[in-house]
């Protein structure tokens, strides 16, 4: 039964890394002091079907339409001490950092979002195209929360990179995965994450059977 519920987890990642168009990594999470710690995330965007530029174009009969920016946001940041940059990467001066309590959600996502947890979010605002399989860098977000024993929703919008393929190449592609994170526990009107509600619901009944198979043997 462990096995199958272990796969179920793996099976929630995996669909989501299917389909994503930003892929983001965490490195590390680093004491700065005076109570702050610096969590590292590496982000690439997916080969070699999405590419990231300023603004997507319409698809077939303008859906989806036209004009959406290419960004990532990671949501319900817990601890978030208002600081975020670029770490390093060629990219350093194409990407402008954000933040906000609600949204901005990427086209067609619906993530979970506290209205009480703030969302990071980094926003290409360069002029050229960044091609298929790119290491975008290494980015930064600071935290009063001191280890990643938890996972963040990141939500991606990118650019779909598929020449020839039926009028998509350039509209919008989007997608919605979990990385490790702050864990947002005892903070106000934090929700846990699927997966950890998958993972949650997995030891319930694992304590369940346990409990059960004892009885039987008294």
């Amino acid at each position: 039964m462990k096995y199958v519920l272990l796969a179920a987890a793996l099976a929630v990642v995996s669909l989501g890394l299917a389909q994503a168009a930003i892929i983001p990594t965490f490195l590390s999470v680093s004491n700065l002091g005076a109570g702050v710690y610096a969590y590292d995330y590496d982000v690439v965007v997916q080969s070699p079907d999405q590419r990231i530029q300023p603004t997507t174009i319409a698809g077939p009969n303008d859906h989806p339409p036209a004009g959406e920016n290419n960004h990532f946001t990671f949501f319900d940041f817990a601890g978030f001490n208002g600081l975020a940059s670029y770490l390093s990467g060629a990219f350093s001066s194409d990407f402008a950092v954000s933040s906000a309590m609600t949204g901005p959600n990427a086209y067609h996502v619906a993530p979970t979002d506290s209205s009480v947890l703030s969302n990071v979010t980094f926003t290409y605002t360069g002029t050229g195209q960044i091609s298929p399989g790119t290491d975008l860098g290494h980015f930064r977000i600071q935290s009063t929360i001191s280890s990643a024993t938890g996972s963040v929703e990141f939500a991606g919008q990118a650019t779909k990179n598929v020449p020839g393929g039926r009028g998509l190449d350039g509209t919008v592609a989007t997608n919605d995965v979990f990385v490790a994170g702050p864990n947002p526990g005892g903070v106000p009107g934090a929700v846990p994450e699927p997966l950890s509600m998958l993972l949650l619901g997995s030891g319930l009944i694992g304590i369940g059977l346990l409990h059960g198979r004892r009885r039987l043997r008294d």
